[in-house]
């Protein structure tokens, strides 16, 4: 799951518009990409 949170951050941002979503601003993305990093599995 955290693998998969971190492509969609990433690379899966691409995507997003046609998707119908608005891609992340970079600030979202960083402060998201921090907590993943905290994450222990």
């Amino acid at each position: 799951m955290v693998e998969f949170a971190k492509w969609a951050l990433t690379d899966g941002q691409k995507f997003a518009p046609e998707l119908g979503y608005a891609p992340l601003p970079q600030e979202v993305v960083a402060l998201e990409m921090q907590a993943l990093s905290r994450l222990r599995v």
